[in-house]
């Protein structure tokens, strides 16, 4: 008599060995099932705000890099402006040196 075999099959017996355990697995199922979805949800929400936060420092830098280049191009207008007015400073120095040589040149002759 073979115990496993099709004229021996007991359903009460098989119920009892095996219906406790299954129920054991589908209950750990369904709970490790709710508590995936819950961590993927809750994944996918720390995701959506890690993305946010992430393009508002992007944006935040691409501001500050923007705020440094209008920041350099004035320096670079001031510095010209200020090359250009030592420019002219130093004509007019020459200038006044010359004519001082040119006054001075005139009462040597005299």
């Amino acid at each position: 008599m073979d115990p496993l075999g099709p004229s021996q099959f007991d359903a009460a017996h098989f119920a009892a060995m095996w219906g406790p355990g299954l129920l054991i697995l589908i209950g750990l199922w369904l709970l490790f099932r709710r508590l995936i979805d819950r961590t993927f949800s809750a994944a996918g929400e720390l995701v959506k705000v890690f993305r946010e936060d992430f393009k508002e420092h992007v944006n935040a830098q691409v501001r500050q890099a923007t705020a440094i280049n209008e920041m350099v191009n004035i320096m670079k207008a001031r510095e010209e402006s200020d090359q250009n007015e030592h420019r002219e400073i130093l004509i007019c120095l020459r200038v006044l040196q010359k004519q001082m040589e040119g006054i001075a040149g005139l009462l040597t002759k005299k």
